[in-house]
């Protein structure tokens, strides 16, 4: 099989998100720019008409989401399968929940998982200040604050964060739960195997829903 010039794009639920996205792509963690776009839907109200519009470009071979798993997410499911087929949003669509605090925590997590089953800020901030993060004042999303946390998000604890959620719950109605894993494994820059199978299983789900 030959090598394939992938075009990605992957809908990120807002701004944290999309930080910890594009600093896993700068870290070359993921696929480069030139293979994925990160797309910054900026509230989970608004990923299913970014999904639908990146859906229909035919500008990627893949649309990939990833978000939070509050107040929205169902819509989010019910959109992707109602565009591109019943089951597709099990191939596309992957979260953390309560959110994504949950995987940062496990970037600065030692020998044992911290995990949060809250969405309030304040409280993950103290959290992650307790695991010696550093970013100024009470954590409130700001972007100075997130710009210094990711700073501190490198390959070396991105392998911990790995290891540390490997036994964590993947259903989506868990708190806390993520899919994450899956996609870091999609997205690896070695793994065209995974992204062929994919792709391959969504054009039957496509098929299906043409029929």
């Amino acid at each position: 099989m030959g090598e394939r010039k992938w075009s990605i794009a992957l809908i990120t639920e807002g701004e944290e998100e999309f930080d910890y996205w594009t600093r896993l792509q700068n870290l070359g963690l993921i696929l480069n720019h030139s293979l994925l776009k990160i797309i910054n839907a900026k509230s989970i109200s608004k990923i299913p008409p970014k999904f639908q519009d990146a859906y229909v470009s035919n500008r990627y071979y893949l649309t990939l989401v990833f978000c939070d798993t509050d107040e929205g997410f169902q819509r989010v499911k019910d959109s992707i399968n109602d565009w591109v087929g019943q089951g597709a949003s099990k191939l596309l669509l992957y979260f953390a929940s309560p959110c994504s605090m949950t995987v940062w925590l496990a970037h600065f997590s030692k020998q044992r998982l911290i995990i949060t089953k809250t969405v309030n800020k304040k409280k993950n901030g103290f959290l992650l200040k307790e695991l010696g993060v550093s970013f100024p004042g009470n954590y409130d999303a700001k972007e100075a604050q997130r710009a210094e946390i990711m700073r501190q998000i490198t390959p070396e604890n991105y392998e911990r964060m790995k290891a540390l959620l490997g036994d964590l719950s993947k259903q989506e109605d868990a708190v806390p739960a993520t899919n994450i894993l899956e996609l870091l494994d999609l997205l690896d820059p070695d793994n065209d195997e995974k992204r062929e199978e994919l792709l391959k299983e969504l054009q039957r789900i496509e098929n299906n829903q043409a029929e």
